[in-house]
């Protein structure tokens, strides 16, 4: 297990080696990124472009770990769907901001496939 955010994430493969403790490190250090961007919405900043280049470095530096795209996005996507499970109704700009990190993941995911085919 991992802690972030004072919160504990179950490892996803836990029979995995040290390189998908590292990709949940940095998934997790990049959902923190963009709570905080979330955050910064509640007062009323602009923050879809940085929302955006944040799952876009999360998701790179996850493949040049050498984690599959699918995995990384899943991952990822995992995080975020935990954080939105845990706010409150209320928050929903914060939420706002998540579920839209999620969708641009898979979104990227996607495109990244198509690109392939």
């Amino acid at each position: 297990m991992e802690r972030f955010h004072g919160r504990t994430t179950l490892l996803i493969s836990r029979g995995r080696n040290i390189m998908c403790t590292n990709a949940q490190s940095i998934a997790g250090h990049h959902v923190l990124i963009i709570e905080r961007l979330g955050e910064m919405s509640e007062q009323g900043e602009q923050v879809e472009h940085l929302v955006r280049a944040t799952i876009r470095n999360c998701l790179t530096a996850m493949q040049t770990m050498g984690v599959d795209a699918g995995e990384a996005v899943e991952m990822i996507c995992r995080m975020l769907e935990s954080e939105l499970a845990l706010l409150p109704q209320d928050r929903q700009r914060l939420r706002n901001v998540l579920a839209s990190a999620q969708v641009h993941a898979e979104y990227l995911l996607l495109t990244e496939q198509r690109a392939m085919h």
